[in-house]
């Protein structure tokens, strides 16, 4: 009849695996957070605001785009991890995007994202 495969075992790997990629990025989102003097009230504040207010933030310089990435990325790897609702992340990808977008915004002196565009 053959090997049938051990479906609950493959399961426990990808789940392990999933969550050895969410705890690397939970320590780097933990101190861009930190050395953004971004803590717990602030992150949970800037977590409730629509997408104007948190474009206007960033307008205003108040945060960087790097910075929301490691809000919500922090928020999806613990909140998402706890609840098994992540299955594929792109954090290093959206960091590297925040960062040039940050880079940009310095360099130019201009925003680079409205609403609208």
């Amino acid at each position: 009849m053959g090997n049938k495969p051990n479906f609950a075992a493959i399961r426990r790997e990808v789940i392990e695996e999933r969550d050895r990629r969410l705890e690397r990025f939970i320590p780097v989102f933990e101190q861009i957070l930190r050395e953004g003097g971004i803590g717990p009230e602030r992150a949970e504040a800037m977590a409730g605001l629509d997408l104007a207010g948190l474009v206007q933030r960033l307008n205003k310089r108040e945060v960087t785009s790097t910075q929301l990435v490691a809000l919500f990325g922090l928020r999806a790897a613990t909140i998402g991890k706890r609840l098994r609702c992540i299955t594929e992340d792109n954090f290093e990808y959206a960091l590297k995007k925040a960062q040039e977008c940050d880079e940009t915004r310095a360099k130019t002196g201009k925003n680079n994202w409205t609403l609208g565009d």
